[in-house]
């Protein structure tokens, strides 16, 4: 249901549980993380807001993602992006 523990998406950036993403860091793909929004252990992306992309996709609460295993519950990552080199996100 949620991100959990120690997982990080290959690119430039990677979140741990309770660790908050780097400054102005950014995931490979077409959209980066501004600012100080982070990925928290157990909860979705901060204050529940989408985080809109220059793709197709938008991140919401919960996330699913596209290329092996995945996070699942309700919404999913569209468009260009994916986990890359065979890495995936654990969930429960």
């Amino acid at each position: 249901n949620y991100l959990k523990g120690n997982w990080y998406v290959k690119g430039n950036w990677y979140a741990k549980e309770n660790r908050y993403l780097k400054g102005n860091s950014y995931v490979k793909g077409n959209w980066y993380v501004k600012g100080n929004r982070y990925v928290k252990g157990n909860r979705y992306v901060k204050g529940n807001r989408y985080l809109r992309g220059r793709g197709n996709w938008y991140v919401k609460g919960n996330l699913y993602v596209k290329g092996n295993r995945y996070v699942k519950e309700n919404r999913y990552l569209k468009g260009n992006w994916y986990a890359k080199g065979n890495r995936y996100l654990r969930g429960r």
